[in-house]
Formats: C-alpha cells, structure tokens, sequence
C-alpha cells in the first residue's frame, strides 16, 4: 500500500509514467478519477493531495472530505476553480501553476500577427495580380 495518495482528474487512461519517476522514491501513487465532484468525493476521503487537471471545480465539499488533504494543487494558472477560502480555514494550502502554457500562448499569438499580416499581404498581391491581369486582356 502507498504511503502517499494523489487525487487527480482525467479521463482514467493518462499515462503518470514521468510523474512516477519521482514520486516512486517516496511510495506515492496517483489515482485518475473523472472531474466530477462526486468522482472527486469518493476518490479524496483518504487522499494526501489533489492535483485538479481540466479545470474541475474542487468545491468546499470536496476539500471538507478530504480529512488527510496536505495540499490542493492546479495545473493551470488560476485558482477560480477552488474553494480556496475554506481550503485555508483547513490549513490547506493551494497552488497553481502560474507558467502553464507561457510558450503555446505567445506561439499562437505570434502565429495570429503574422497570419493576419499575410492575409493583408496575400489580399494585396491577389488585388494587384488581378489588375495586372485586367490590364493585360485589355
């Protein structure tokens, strides 16, 4: 049996492998529940910590029955989701992942620029290529 148990969310078929490499050595194990709280509730009861995945709401509820949480972590950059008031009346701290996504966000907002200047490119050489044509059937 694990010393250790950490709740998350997911759709039950993640693959923990990287994750496991350093929680092995301290004899945790993850378990995959759905992002329901009445997944979460049955899963937390005996739980050390709640890694919420996908943005599930962790209610008051879900915080209240996990009587051996030590922590409530979101991999995302808000903590909206969470209950966090009643997680810190309980001692419990919660984190978040304030860096999630730093790179993907500024990729597909570069990617936005220069699809929308090329547009604007593309619109012009089509509208000079058009009157070059014009004008040469004339």
């Amino acid at each position: 049996m694990a010393k250790f148990k950490i709740v998350t969310t997911g759709s039950g078929n993640t693959d923990h492998s990287l994750e496991m490499e350093s929680l092995a050595g301290i004899g945790a194990e993850i378990v995959e529940v759905g992002g329901t709280e009445d997944d979460l509730l049955k899963a937390v009861a005996d739980a050390d910590a709640i890694y919420a995945k996908g943005r599930p709401r962790v209610s008051a509820k879900v915080i209240e029955a996990g009587k051996k949480l030590k922590v409530v972590s979101i991999g995302s950059v808000g903590v909206d989701s969470i209950d966090v008031d009643v997680a810190t009346r309980l001692g419990i701290p919660v984190t978040n992942c304030p860096d999630t996504f730093i790179e993907e966000v500024a990729d597909h907002a570069m990617t936005l620029i220069l699809d929308r200047k090329s547009t604007r490119l593309n619109s012009s050489h089509l509208g000079i290529s058009y009157a070059v044509f014009c004008l040469k059937k004339k």
